[in-house]
């Protein structure tokens, strides 16, 4: 339990965290980013800000982490820090 990447909204920053995190917990799930290209379109990051593409591989990534948190877990913002991401109690 606990964070993976605090302080930030910033896509830019988000995304490097947690396709890291991906990579570590769901190896197989990474490697199917990787054959589907998504990580190579992803972080297009410039003065227009991220695009859809950035934004629907952030909610891929989320989704994926979710998944492998372990039981009685969920992977999201923190309760009481929305900049804080990671594996927290989930409510009962």
């Amino acid at each position: 339990m606990g964070s993976v990447i605090q302080g930030t909204l910033e896509l830019k920053e988000i995304i490097p965290a947690l396709i890291e995190e991906v990579a570590r917990r769901a190896p197989a799930e990474y490697e199917q980013l990787v054959v589907n290209n998504a990580l190579t379109h992803a972080c297009g990051y410039d003065d227009e800000g991220y695009g859809d593409a950035d934004t629907h591989l952030a909610d891929e990534l989320f989704e994926i982490l979710d998944e492998t948190a372990p039981e009685g877990q969920y992977f999201g913002a923190h309760p009481d820090d929305g900049a804080d991401f990671g594996f927290w109690e989930a409510p009962c």
